[in-house]
């Protein structure tokens, strides 16, 4: 599967970091391929696009496991609370 080219504004601006990175990289004669640095940019830029993609589903699934985890906490606290007044009965 195919997936369609970038404008050409849009890939000019993804290169940009790229190509400082080489210059950065042969400047200070570090031992990188270019093929490394393009490896990790398309890494980063994949990461980035995967997150904006997916921020609405990951805030969804965040404020559930945040609010199950205030009802779970709840529970047990309730719970631990007998327990404890069980306890301090038993030992009366």
């Amino acid at each position: 599967m195919r997936r369609s080219s970038p404008s050409t504004a849009h890939s000019a601006a993804n290169v940009t970091p790229v190509e400082d990175r080489l210059a950065e990289t042969k400047s200070s004669n570090t031992d990188i391929s270019q093929n490394d640095v393009l490896a990790r940019a398309v890494a980063v830029r994949r990461a980035e696009l995967w997150l904006a993609e997916n921020s609405d589903p990951l805030a969804s699934s965040n404020a559930y496991v945040e609010a199950s985890a205030r009802a779970l906490s709840r529970v047990l606290m309730s719970r631990f609370e007998v327990l404890r007044h069980a306890r301090q009965r038993g030992m009366s």
